[in-house]
């Protein structure tokens, strides 16, 4: 323990002066004195010298168990299991009590030792309490934070909330700054409750769980599967005699609200009152108080977490505590006995081995799946879910097995329901990986896609199912407005079980338009399908592909909202800013702030000289705070602790030109100025000192546009910051946010700086708007599909072996600009084709426009014998008298066996349906498919929302080889919209499913 001394005599000292270290005074129902602390309540020494000895006594009924050790002192935090065997780990329901989260809040441990102490002596004596006992593993807390209870315990402060962390580093304990309240420690809404100020009683800690404290019960509910928690706690402030269960929030409750608040209320009706007037009551908490248990208990772990506030005194006289521990004990074991009644319980295994499974079990009418997954144990399959009376669907998702739903599941009164689930194994596609392969003349050959290039993606994708999966097929898809995918079909062979496969004989072709901004994430989509030994698979995995490397020349954003960031290196876009210092400190024309300027973290809101629009609000006024932010509408926060960007809980709407821990009260002054020239506002920092100096002065300015006279294209206001002297850089956020605080531009937050950032250095000028980059327009030509004419031939659209075809090409211009005069080059790479005609014209194509050569088609030759049914082309593209120049990459799938009578060929021994050609299809596309006997075959065209398009064949075929032909249009004649769609065959029991993609 840091020193104590020093720190009592500040205690005493402050309570003679009547206040509570700069907080308010909580004087704990002793009327306005401070009481000590009587010996009935339990030091952290007794708490767990009784453990031991109850440990000792009742070996076959208890264990004893050290789950953590506190933050400061490295104290053992002690939880004692009660149960018939305590070693083993049954398949039993496991429930949790624990106190002493805050300090002061002694209770808490009484009733969880009282609570100790009467299940062991009444074991094997009380029925009931044998029954529990026999059938549930009951795990018990006393002390979560015992370095803060032992400075209530040892009168250092009677009326300490937190634990002992040195937030200040000074290996002193300071009542004033030290410490982190534990129950806003918890990873669950952590960034919306508590405070981010460390002399706060309500401190939040740096990040969650970073106390050893909340990590002790993290990983004891980790290690167990808790049914219900709860958290003892004594009123201080609040209400007191009530029970708080999650969670209410906007007047939405949490999913599991219904069951939830039945057990809440009836345990709270069992617990009768101090005065014995009445019961305690149930209330929903609410969800934005973030970091607390019961909070992350429930959305994180599945258990339903309360808050019991006992008593209506947080330190009542040692004389009541036994009193106060019996009736607590009512509601205790209510919830023991509430395990074994209305809900759904069983266990998940594998069909086919039986051995338990971890899978997600989803009760559709408490489902929200915006939180994690409500998961069976992985020792047994076992899950749990409390219910009240009524019909409930279930469904039961594993990674690797197939989706089971289960309907009308009732749930009757007072008795579980049984329901176990078998599930099967199958297989499950995702992406690994990708290769950019952008050798010259499309790229330049650096493995990344970049601005203005056409390259060949491969594909990586791994089998995380169980089984085998054969024919996988790929579509890539995107809808980002800066790429197009001209070849987005991709054949991947089979993969096995935990294996992977990728395209590198069938690659995805994509071309990027010039005028990407480095650093721009496209999103991808693979539409995979398959076949599997039971059914056709079919799934989607996504991925993302970052275009170009940015660099501080570039410009920074758009984030969400559509706001740019452009500092005055970034010359090249066309809303650079230039550095342009109006002083208006003395003796310029500026007023000072005085409501601020010599304080230390402090706000004042102001009125604006016009209306400002941002992130698609209009404001009147703003607040500025001396830590070096601005709030539009007004100020709501005042702390130096600054945070990334975007954050929950800090200031809102925010401005933050130089966020850090300012004191103007130790120098500087901050000015105000609206120039009526020029239609700005501006505030400026002048010469403002850090905190705790020496010395280090900043001198900068924020400077906000009246929209009516600077336009953009939103109608949002532009914003510049301007840097006159700049002195330490390493501890501060530079950005914008919007009010929700979940959309904003960071520029710099702790001396790490976006890719795209130029440093803080002096004369810097950062303007936020959201017009977009300025770039000099240009064409961006990319292929877009092909028709082959083969009428010299079997005219059957397909280039089948020992054909001369024509090719005509459809080209695309997506860019800004005109591509004038388009000439073109055609090459392969395979030696089974020959190029007879190479060279095409495509006219002008103008922006936004479609050409094609139709009237001076490509010719080229197939080998009359092949061993490739892929052929790979290369489109030179030349425009704009040689200043624009792309390349194009597509295939062409090859027919194998025209030239070949069905007397000459063997006939088939296998059923077979080959993917259509071309894939994807313009005009018209072949399916193949072979019969080893005759059968009834039906084969069918089917949307992506499962409704019959066409019906190709539907009639009895003898065994051979045979070739459908679809146009593209559906049962009326009428042209199909462009997009996936499925064809099934049906023969016998032979059935198979693939997917194809017609372009419109």
């Amino acid at each position: 323990m840091k020193s104590k001394v020093v720190v009592f005599l500040i205690t005493v000292l402050f309570l003679f002066i009547g206040t509570s270290y700069g907080q308010e005074s909580k004087l704990m129902c002793h009327h306005g004195k401070t009481p000590l602390i009587d010996s009935r309540y339990h030091t952290y020494e007794e708490v767990v010298a009784e453990l031991n000895s109850i440990a000792s006594a009742y070996p076959n009924i208890t264990r004893i168990d050290s789950i953590g050790i506190s933050t400061t002192d490295s104290t053992i935090i002690w939880a004692l299991k009660v149960s018939d065997n305590p070693l083993i780990e049954e398949d039993e329901p496991a429930v949790l009590y624990n106190g002493i989260h805050h300090a002061e809040e002694l209770l808490g441990a009484e009733i969880c030792m009282y609570m100790i102490n009467d299940l062991v002596t009444r074991y094997g004596i009380d029925p009931q309490i044998t029954a529990w006992v026999d059938s549930t593993e009951i795990w018990i807390v006393p002390v979560v934070n015992p370095d803060g209870h032992e400075i209530v315990m040892t009168e250092v402060d009677t009326i300490w909330r937190k634990n002992t962390r040195d937030n200040n580093g000074n290996d002193t304990f300071d009542l004033d700054y030290d410490g982190v309240d534990p129950n806003r420690n918890y990873d669950f809404n952590w960034d919306m409750g508590g405070s981010t100020n460390p002399s706060s009683e309500y401190y939040r800690g740096l990040y969650p769980f970073s106390e050893l404290e909340t990590q002790a019960i993290r990983d004891l509910s980790n290690d167990q599967y808790f049914i219900f928690a709860v958290n003892y706690h004594s009123a201080r402030t609040g209400q007191g005699e009530i029970i708080y269960y999650p969670w209410s929030w906007s007047g939405q409750h949490s999913p599991d609200h219904p069951a939830i608040s039945q057990v809440a209320d009836s345990m709270a009706s069992l617990i009768i009152n101090d005065a014995g007037t009445g019961t305690y009551v149930a209330s929903a908490g609410p969800a934005t108080m973030g970091g607390l248990a019961r909070n992350w208990q429930y959305g994180v772990k599945q258990t339903f977490g309360f808050t019991t506030e006992v008593s209506t005194c947080c330190t009542p006289p040692g004389s009541l505590v036994n009193d106060i521990c019996e009736r607590n004990l009512v509601g205790a074991y209510y919830l023991i006995d509430r395990v074994y009644g209305s809900s759904i319980t069983g266990c998940i295994t594998d069909s086919a081995t039986g051995e338990p499974l971890e899978a997600e079990v989803r009760v559709l009418e408490a489902y929200d799946p915006d939180l994690p997954p409500r998961l069976s144990d992985s020792t047994y399959g076992r899950y749990r879910r409390i219910l009240v009376p009524d019909t409930y669907t279930v469904e039961v998702v594993k990674v690797g097995y197939a989706e089971v739903t289960i309907p009308n599941v009732v749930v009757f009164e007072d008795e579980p329901t049984i329901l176990n689930v078998q599930l099967s194994a199958i297989p499950w596609i995702i992406y690994y990986s990708h290769i950019i392969n952008d050798l010259p003349p499309g790229g330049n050959n650096n493995g990344e896609l970049d601005p203005g290039e056409t390259a060949n993606m491969i594909v990586t994708l791994h089998n995380s199912g169980l089984r085998d999966l054969s024919d996988v097929h790929a579509v890539l898809r995107t809808t980002d407005p800066w790429l197009v995918i001209t070849d987005s079909s991709g054949n991947f062979g089979d993969i096995p079980a935990d294996s992977n496969s990728n395209n590198s004989w069938d690659q995805f072709t994509v071309s990027v338009s010039l005028s990407t901004p480095p650093g721009h994430k496209v999103e991808f989509s693979l539409y995979i399908t398959g076949d599997s030994s039971t059914y056709p698979y079919a799934d989607t995995s996504n991925f993302s592909v970052i275009i170009g490397e940015p660099t501080p020349a570039d410009p920074t954003g758009p984030d969400e909202y559509g706001y740019w960031a452009y500092d005055n290196t970034d010359t090249l876009y066309g809303h650079a800013p230039i550095f342009n210092w109006f002083e208006i400190a003395p003796p310029g024309p500026g007023s000072i702030i005085s409501e601020i300027t010599n304080e230390d973290a402090d706000t004042v809101t102001l009125d604006l000289p016009f209306t400002f629009k941002y992130y698609g609000e209009e404001y009147e006024s703003i607040g500025v705070c001396s830590n070096g932010f601005l709030e539009l509408g007004s100020s709501t926060y005042r702390f130096g602790a600054n945070t990334g960007i975007p954050a929950v809980g800090g200031p809102r709407a925010m401005i933050a030109p130089f966020w850090d821990d300012l004191d103007p009260s130790e120098a500087g002054d901050i000015y105000q100025y609206y120039d009526n020239a020029e239609h700005c506002w501006i505030i400026e920092f002048y010469e403002v000192d850090h905190y705790g100096g020496p010395g280090d002065y900043e001198t900068f300015q924020v400077i906000l546009y009246d929209p009516t006279y600077y336009t953009t294209p939103t109608g949002d206001g532009e914003i510049v910051f301007q840097y006159h002297t700049v002195s330490d850089v390493t501890s501060n956020t530079v950005g914008i946010e919007d009010s929700t605080e979940i959309i904003g531009i960071q520029w710099v937050y702790n001396d790490t700086y976006d890719p795209t950032a130029a440093p803080l250095l002096a004369d810097r000028a950062i303007k936020f708007t959201t017009c977009p980059p300025v770039t000099s327009p240009m064409p961006w030509v990319y292929f877009q599909d092909y028709v082959i004419n083969d009428s010299a031939g079997n005219n059957n659209g397909i280039p089948d072996p020992g054909e001369t075809v024509k090719l005509i090409v459809f080209l695309a211009n997506d860019g800004e600009s005109n591509a004038s005069n388009v000439e073109t080059i055609l090459r392969k790479s395979d030696a089974e084709i020959t190029i007879l005609d190479s060279i095409a014209s495509f006219g002008d194509i103008p922006a936004g426009g479609q050409a094609n050569n139709v009237s001076d088609p490509y010719i080229f030759a197939v080998d009359s014998t092949i061993t490739n049914t892929i052929a790979n082309f290369t489109l030179l593209i030349n425009a704009n008298g040689g200043t624009y120049q792309t390349v194009a990459y597509f295939t062409i799938e090859l027919g194998s066996i025209v030239g070949i009578s069905d007397g000459a060929r063997q006939l088939p021994n296998i059923y077979d349906l080959l993917q259509n050609c071309p894939n994807p299809m313009c005009i018209t596309t072949k399916i193949l498919y072979q019969l080893p006997r005759t059968e009834k075959v039906s084969l069918k065209i089917y949307n992506v929302a499962g409704q019959l398009v066409k019906t190709l064949v539907n009639e009895l075929k003898k065994p051979g080889y045979y070739t459908a032909y679809w146009d593209g249009k559906d049962e009326r004649g009428k042209k199909s919209a462009g997009g996936v769609y499925f064809y099934r065959i049906e023969a016998g029991d032979y059935m198979r499913t693939k997917k194809m993609i017609l372009l419109r």
